[in-house]
C-alpha cells in the first residue's frame, strides 16, 4: 500500500499515503460544526493535519488514535510548520501495512545497551543503593518496559528504546562533568541518573503510536518515578534516611526549574550534575536527529524547532562530491558578500 515518508512531504503538493494516527482532537468551529486536528506519524517523523469536513467517522469512533489510515489531501505551511489539510481518511487494517515503516527504534542494539547498563549497576559499591538498582533492573518485566519505552513523545529520542539510550547518555555526560568538579558521590549520581526518568515507562503508551497515558497526564514521570522509588526504598532494610532524601531530591529536581516541571530546583552537586547532563543530552540529541534529517533531504537548515525556538543549521549533506559541495558553498558566499571566513 502506497506510503510517502512524512520527512519527504513537500508544501504545495497533493498527497495520498498511509499514516499512523498518533493523536487526534475534536474541535468546534465558531459555527458550531466539528472539525478534527491530528498528529500523523511514520518512522521518519510526525506532521500536523486538520480535517475541516467529513468528520463523521471520527465522531462515531470508527477512526481513532493508533489506527492506520489512508489519507488524501494537500500539503501546506501553517505557523512555519508543514501541515496537511485532509479531504478523506479511510481506516486500514494492520495486516495491510509494514509496521516497521511507522515506529522508529534506537539505532543502538538492545544487547549493547543492556551490557552498558549492567556495568553501570555493578559500578555502584554502596550496598543500599546497589540493592535499590537491582530491585528494578533484575526484574525482567521492568527491564523490558524500560528498554522499549521512548524518552519523549515528540522531542528527543522519541522512539522505541529511547529511554534506555537517553539514560545511558546522561550517565556518561554526568560523570564526565563530575570529573571536573570533584569530589562528588559517584554511587549517588549513578543511582539518580539510572532512575531519574524511569516513570516514563508508565507516562507513555508506545504499542504503536507514542502518546501520553492518563496516568502520565495526571501525574507525570517525575511524580510516578518518585512514588515507585520511595516504595522500593521502604522495602530495603535499614536504608539510610539521608541517602533516601538526597536520592529523592535528584529525582524531584532533575528538570531544573519549576516551569519545566521540577517540583524542586537542584540544590546539591549531584543534582546539578544530573540536571545539566539531562539538559545536554536532550538538546544535543535533538539537534543531531533534526539536522541529520535535514541533510538527508539535501537542506542546509532544519524546520522551526519548538524546543530551541529557532531554525538550526544542518550543513551540507555528507554524500555530496567535491564539485557539488563547492557549488553549495558558493551559494552561501553569494548570500554573505565580503565574508571571507566562510570555509571553502
Amino acid at each position: 500500500m502506497e506510503h510517502i515518508k512524512i520527512s519527504e512531504l513537500e508544501p504545495g503538493t497533493p498527497v495520498k499515503s498511509v499514516c499512523l494516527i498518533q493523536s487526534l482532537e475534536k474541535r468546534q468551529k465558531r459555527s458550531g460544526e466539528i472539525y478534527v486536528t491530528l498528529v500523523l506519524q511514520d518512522k521518519s517523523g510526525t506532521v500536523q493535519a486538520v480535517m475541516w469536513e467529513n468528520t463523521g467517522k471520527f465522531l462515531r469512533g470508527e477512526i481513532k488514535a493508533e489506527d492506520f489510515v489512508k489519507i488524501s489531501g494537500d500539503v501546506g505551511i501553517y505557523n512555519n510548520q508543514i501541515q496537511l489539510t485532509l479531504r478523506s481518511v479511510e481506516k486500514v487494517a494492520e495486516d495491510k501495512v509494514e509496521l516497521e515503516q511507522f515506529l522508529s527504534h534506537s539505532k543502538r542494539s538492545v544487547e549493547e545497551m543492556h551490557g552498558e547498563l549492567r556495568k553501570a549497576v555493578e559500578s555502584v559499591k554502596t550496598p543500599h543503593l546497589k540493592a535499590l538498582l537491582k530491585s528494578f533492573f533484575d526484574d525482567a518485566e521492568f527491564l523490558d518496559a524500560f528498554s522499549r519505552a521512548p524518552s519523549a513523545m515528540s522531542m528527543h529520542q522519541a522512539y522505541i528504546g529511547g529511554l534506555l539510550e537517553h539514560t545511558l547518555a546522561v550517565l556518561r555526560v554526568a560523570h564526565a562533568i563530575g570529573e571536573l568538579y570533584q569530589p562528588y558521590d559517584h554511587d549517588l549520581l549513578t543511582t539518580g541518573v539510572l532512575l531519574h526518568d524511569m516513570g516514563k515507562i508508565h507516562e507513555f503508551a508506545y504499542r504503536r503510536a507514542i502518546r501520553y497515558t492518563s496516568l502520565g497526564r495526571l501525574l507525570g514521570h517525575i511524580t510516578i518515578g518518585f512514588c515507585l522509588v520511595e516504595k522500593k526504598i521502604e522495602a530495603i532494610p535499614d536504608f539510610p534516611q539521608e541517602a533516601k532524601i538526597l536520592l529523592l531530591h535528584l529525582l524531584l529536581s532533575h528538570h531544573g526549574r519549576k516551569e519545566w516541571g521540577s517540583p524542586r530546583r537542584p540544590k546539591t552537586l549531584e543534582a546539578l550534575l544530573l540536571h545539566y547532563a539531562d539538559y545536554i543530552d536532550a538538546y544535543l540529541s535533538t539537534y543531531k536527529e533534526t539536522t541529520e534529517k535535514a541533510r538527508e533531504r539535501g537542506e542546509l537548515w532544519t524546520g522551526w524547532q519548538r524546543m530551541f525556538e529557532r531554525f538550526l543549521f544542518a550543513g551540507l549533506p555528507e554524500d555530496l562530491d567535491e564539485a557539488e559541495a563547492e557549488q553549495r558553498w558558493e551559494e552561501l558566499r553569494r548570500e554573505c558578500p565580503g565574508n571571507d571566513e566562510i570555509p571553502t
